[in-house]
């Protein structure tokens, strides 16, 4: 199935993804509650991939980011896969395709943060920039040809993402 923005009506599921990882020893109700009024939560476009029955493999958060110049860049978070479906490669195909996509239409900046080992990301062309600033635990990552990444890093008016 292709990939596809989630539905309004989904988003509960694609909040469930993420809570054994994420509740910060919320009860489910009070982890759901927060996650309809986070504004990083609510500021993106929700991708998602399923599988031929229609059940949500994999999601993940993508938010436009201004460079400076003007030119586009997407923030990836949030990615998760529900836990009796990790390990098979539903993640990873959402982040290559949610590339793929972004790429062919003209965004060649990708950032995320990882709370996860970053060799994961590295298989998709992401380096590390360092810890972030917000939540020291997590790596800021990018994801540009070297060029433009060390042309975006030397621009004075960079300034690095914080959508989460």
């Amino acid at each position: 199935m292709p990939i596809r923005a989630a539905a309004p009506a989904e988003l509960e599921a694609v909040y469930r993804m993420g809570f054994d990882t994420w509740a910060e020893g919320r009860t489910l109700d009070a982890y759901l509650a927060a996650c309809r009024a986070a504004p990083k939560y609510t500021g993106g476009v929700w991708w998602v991939d399923e599988d031929a029955d229609g059940r949500l493999t994999s999601s993940l958060l993508a938010h436009e980011i201004p460079l400076p110049s003007g030119a586009p860049a997407v923030g990836l978070g949030s990615i998760a896969t529900p836990p009796e479906l990790r390990g098979r490669g539903h993640g990873s195909r959402l982040i290559a395709e949610v590339i793929r996509l972004r790429e062919a239409s003209g965004t060649d900046v990708f950032f995320l943060f990882s709370d996860i080992a970053p060799a994961f990301y590295e298989r998709f062309g992401f380096v590390v920039l360092g810890p972030c600033a917000k939540k020291p635990a997590s790596i800021l990552m990018a994801r540009a040809e070297p060029k433009r990444l060390v042309g975006l890093l030397a621009d004075k008016r960079f300034k690095s993402p914080d959508y989460f």
